[in-house]
């Protein structure tokens, strides 16, 4: 509702999976198409929790001394307000990317059983989520630094083994003399 009260079409916000427990949200934000479509994935579902495992209730969203405590509220729903918020503002201020920007919320991530909501959606409803790059917003927690967040890690892949080869090339020498403009040190550096 609040996508489309920002202007969004009921083409561009879709509510779509297998059955009423295992939906999906997906929004396109329109772009020129001079440049391929970027999908950012969050997933909306989480781990079931037994309320008496919890010190405070699991299934209430709860701020406390500085903290939010409830099932979910670490595990991405922050990325998935974030995308939303951001898709908006986005419309709200009339911006045209070069690009559509599409924003896939799915289910079935951590529910368990047989549904997978991207797994659906690529069999099912490709149209929607058709893209030339994806963004996980699941890649990893935000690391914290004097009490402020300095990095997020971007994900590259998901539970499938992952190969890369880095080169770095300079006028070299000999490692009995090295200079200060060495592709060892470059190389350890970027790793």
């Amino acid at each position: 509702a609040r996508l489309r009260v920002a202007g969004f079409s009921d083409t561009d916000v879709q509510v779509v999976g297998p059955n009423p427990r295992n939906r999906n949200l997906i929004v396109r934000l329109r772009g020129t198409a001079a440049r391929p479509s970027i999908l950012f994935l969050a997933h909306l579902d989480v781990v079931e929790a037994r309320r008496e495992d919890w010190s405070l209730d699991p299934f209430k969203f709860t701020e406390l001394d500085g903290y939010f405590y409830g099932r979910g509220v670490y595990d991405i729903k922050c990325g998935a307000a974030i995308l939303v918020a951001t898709m908006i503002r986005l419309k709200r201020e009339g911006f045209v990317p070069h690009r559509d920007l599409i924003v896939a919320l799915t289910a079935g991530e951590e529910s368990g059983g047989d549904y997978n909501g991207v797994e659906w959606l690529l069999k099912n409803r490709r149209d929607l989520i058709d893209a030339a790059y994806c963004i996980n917003m699941d890649a990893g927690d935000p690391l914290i630094k004097n009490g402020k967040r300095w990095v997020r890690t971007v994900q590259a892949s998901e539970k499938v083994s992952v190969t890369f080869q880095l080169e770095v090339k300079n006028p070299g020498g000999h490692s009995s003399r090295p200079t200060k403009d060495n592709a060892i040190y470059r190389l350890a550096g970027g790793l």
